[in-house]
């Protein structure tokens, strides 16, 4: 199982780091997160070539001008991966910290949506979504519902999931299979192994069961999920991988540790 393409998380976006990074790693295509319109300006100074994807949430495409949303939607062939990760993106720490406890993170998740602790959902989901609350259907329909649009507009749109999409939803449903059922069929899954695993839902027919919708596959090579897991999936269920993509996120903020990441998991399939 080969790397398609780094995820760059929280690195400095210019063009020589980029390059070496590249170089360095084997690996050309690049995902690159955007947070804010200053990321788009520093787009302007890299090329094309190489993007596999960009990561952004849907409040982003309002605050930007329209010379920066055309700029944003030619990236990488009009490849937007948009995440729900609204309590991550104001509570990063905590929330990362505690998805190594699959029990006290869902309880710490439903705490804040108990204390209403809500408005930071839909300011990152956008205006289209205006029930805040992870916990209800509405939300799940309006989200899948903007995603649609969105796709219906021209552009290349996936999903990338966390945890609470694997949790019941106060009508019995999960936010997955809402999503799976609501999405129009162009609209890709990146399937987060590790978010998975994190979140405590992980399973081999949990991955089957949306197979036909994911397009890639996504992995931190840190905290759970350790090279025997991986080494024993891939040995064991090479069949959910292929003609998928593979996208490893690396946080490391020198080239020296990433490229140590990336040969550890090129030695792990070699070894196999």
């Amino acid at each position: 199982m080969e790397i398609s393409a780094i995820q760059l998380y929280g690195l400095p976006l210019d063009k020589e780091s980029i390059t070496n990074i590249q170089q360095s790693t084997g690996v050309k295509k690049l995902e690159l997160n955007i947070v804010s319109a200053q990321d788009i300006f520093l787009l302007q100074q890299l090329s094309n070539e190489g993007f596999s994807g960009v990561h952004c949430n849907l409040k982003i495409r309002e605050t930007l001008s329209e010379a920066e949303l055309a700029l944003l939607n030619k990236i990488s062939d009009n490849r937007l991966i948009i995440p729900t990760a609204v309590e991550e993106n104001s509570l990063c720490w905590p929330l990362s910290f505690l998805r190594r406890f699959p029990f006290i993170y869902r309880l710490f998740r439903s705490l804040i949506d108990q204390v209403k602790f809500k408005g930071l959902r839909r300011i990152v989901a956008g205006k289209g979504v205006s029930e805040k609350s992870y916990f209800r259907k509405t939300f799940w329909l309006q989200f899948a519902n903007a995603l649609n649009e969105l796709a219906k507009s021209g552009l290349n749109i996936g999903f990338h999931n966390h945890g609470i999409e694997f949790e019941r939803l106060e009508e019995g449903e999960t936010p997955i299979d809402l999503l799976d059922l609501h999405l129009d069929a162009g609209v890709f899954f990146q399937f987060d192994l590790t978010n998975c695993l994190m979140s405590g839902h992980f399973s081999i027919e949990l991955i089957r069961k949306y197979y036909h919708r994911i397009r890639s596959y996504h992995l931190r090579i840190e905290g759970i999920g350790n090279e025997q897991f991986y080494a024993d999936l891939i040995e064991n269920h090479s069949d959910i991988f292929e003609q998928k993509e593979l996208v490893i996120e690396l946080k490391e903020n020198d080239l020296e540790s990433m490229i140590s990441r990336v040969k550890w998991w090129k030695n792990l399939v070699r070894n196999i």
